[in-house]
């Protein structure tokens, strides 16, 4: 899930780069292209293993797509999720485990995961969970998503990013990186990845404000993101959904895949790319899919329900997209509201209408007054008799509660869980399924980890587990070249 880009001004000012070093001091053990989640990780962990660590991020701040999500990152079988439960009366057979957690993992993406990639995610997320832990993250919060057998997506519990994961996992692994003197370059777009004659990637081509540049490095992260903002890119892969708007920042334009693909890199699910039925129209910030999951409904302009709102993804986008004029509102009432720890963040946002009676309702959004309230009806009735005529079996409100809010939602772009093919050292494989000397990756620059979909929750501890990873494996390389 995607946040609305004005929460993003209270974490940015925050956000600037250390001064960048003169060109002839632009040398690196580990380099690491993309400073998001994944990035900083890769990032972090060399550092603090002993590293000269450089960053370079093409954007003017730092954060990627990382620093938008509001949903939450995935932690099986922590304490947080192992006391909640307790604390419900739940039995030992019950409780979460990092096998249960594969499983969901997989069936997300259709099993077509790269098994290994799947399991490393899982296996090593407890520890990750420490280790941010340590880094002062706020992640005590536990909620289960609707594609998981069992809760285990962890938030922020409290303060000014509750129940916003992306903010706060940006602003903790900024903060240690800024502590740790981390040198992060904003503005600087990575153009080039060079190989020496042993085909080993040690230099990099930069352009930044001052121009081109060349940078020496003993090992490279490549963590520069997903390509769901390249039209161009979405045309070659999946041109039935050029067409969509984009939930990304824009700067996920796939150029990481683009750089390593250029020196012989392999690529795998790059078909895939997940749709996002419920963003808002006017700012794209993603509408949680809780509020679908708890109660809220679409309509047409007429006031219509036209769709089983929980139906896939792709089912509820190309049902709205054969709408009059491609339009579409989501509708919930106060209870729904109130049963997300977001409430306060969506119900105020700029976008959603909020009316105290049908008519007022009516009267704002144009939908005829008498089939918004026979659509009510219906919707009570279905609830009585358990199944409605779209299939849904989940009622969980009546929605009668005042107020009633409505935003104008399209479905979009959201995710790319296919990229460059990386092996369990995150180490990048070309097309023969050799390791490309001194090159590695994390984040959603790589497929295998998801398959062809993600597990909600999954895309951020992938950034994490794999960005250490990667961090971890480019300074063992690094050092043993010296």
């Amino acid at each position: 899930m995607r946040l609305a880009p004005r929460f993003i001004i209270v974490v940015l000012p925050f956000i600037a780069a250390i001064s960048p070093l003169a060109a002839s001091e632009l040398s690196a053990d580990v380099v690491v292209i993309g400073a998001g989640a994944a990035g900083l990780s890769a990032a972090l962990e060399a550092k603090l293993l002993g590293a000269k660590v450089l960053v370079f991020e093409k954007m003017p701040t730092v954060g990627g797509n990382s620093i938008l999500a509001a949903g939450g990152i995935n932690f099986p079988a922590s304490p947080f999720v192992t006391s909640q439960y307790r604390a419900k009366g739940g039995t030992e057979s019950g409780l979460d485990t990092v096998e249960i957690a594969y499983t969901d993992t997989m069936k997300a993406g259709k099993w077509k995961n790269d098994p290994i990639l799947a399991r490393k995610l899982n296996e090593d997320s407890c520890q990750t969970l420490e280790w941010l832990m340590a880094l002062g993250a706020d992640l005590r919060h536990v909620t289960l998503t609707s594609d998981a057998t069992k809760g285990r997506q962890h938030q922020p519990e409290s303060g000014r990013f509750a129940g916003l994961i992306g903010p706060e996992l940006i602003r903790t692994l900024y903060r240690e990186a800024h502590a740790r003197r981390i040198d992060i370059r904003t503005n600087t777009e990575v153009v080039q990845i060079i190989r020496d004659k042993s085909g080993r990637t040690t230099t990099l081509k930069i352009k930044d404000t001052a121009g081109t540049h060349l940078v020496k490095a003993r090992a490279i992260v490549n963590a520069a993101g997903g390509f769901s903002s390249s039209v161009r890119l979405v045309k070659e892969t999946a041109p039935n959904l050029s067409r969509l708007a984009s939930t990304n920042q824009s700067g996920a334009t796939g150029d990481g895949i683009r750089l390593a693909r250029r020196i012989g890199a392999a690529t795998r699910d790059i078909n895939a790319i997940e749709i996002e039925p419920t963003i808002s129209k006017q700012s794209k910030f993603i509408v949680p899919e809780a509020l679908r999951r708890n109660g809220a409904i679409l309509l047409n302009t007429r006031g219509e329900r036209f769709t089983n709102e929980l139906g896939d993804d792709l089912t509820v986008a190309t049902a709205m997209r054969r709408q009059k004029d491609h339009r579409a509102f989501l509708f919930c009432d106060e209870t729904v509201v109130k049963t997300l720890n977001v409430n306060r963040n969506f119900a105020h946002q700029n976008e959603i209408v909020r009316a105290y009676s049908l008519d007022e309702l009516s009267e704002k959004t144009g939908m005829p007054l008498e089939r918004l309230k026979k659509t009510l009806i219906d919707w009570q009735q279905a609830k009585t008799v358990g199944e409605d005529r779209f299939g849904r079996r989940s009622f969980p409100w009546p929605l009668t509660r005042a107020p009633y809010y409505v935003i104008e939602v399209v479905p979009a772009r959201h995710y790319t869980p296919g990229g460059l093919k990386i092996d369990e050292h995150a180490r990048v494989l070309n097309t023969k399924g050799k390791p490309i000397p001194g090159l590695f990756a994390a984040g959603e620059v790589t497929g295998g980890v998801h398959g062809v979909k993600h597990l909600s929750g999954n895309a951020l501890t992938d950034a994490v587990v794999f960005g250490r990873l990667a961090g971890r494996e480019a300074f063992v390389f690094a050092k043993k070249d010296k």
